[in-house]
């Protein structure tokens, strides 16, 4: 994903799309990590959640999604505040 699709849509399918991974999609953590900052709120949204579905394996994308609090969109501070759960869960 280093190269980023002009078309938001494409970067939320390919965003979402991992999240069905789980955490083997562990090497796309910096690619999503640099997403949560993406103008399209929706590409932001499916950043988190995907984060969230690889779980605490993605511990070091925790600040950036705890900056998404006080983001413009809800749909994206719950995604985040979700993800953050699933990240730091301990079993």
């Amino acid at each position: 994903m280093k190269n980023y699709d002009v078309d938001g849509d494409v970067r939320e399918t390919a965003a979402r799309s991992l999240g069905n991974f789980g955490p083997l999609a562990k090497n796309a953590i910096p690619d999503l990590t640099a997403l949560l900052t993406d103008k399209d709120s929706d590409v932001r949204a499916a950043a988190a959640t995907t984060l969230g579905e690889i779980g605490p394996d993605a511990k070091d994308s925790v600040a950036a999604l705890n900056g998404l609090a006080k983001d413009t969109d809800e749909e994206v501070r719950d995604a985040a505040k979700i993800a953050v759960a699933k990240i730091t869960v301990t079993p």
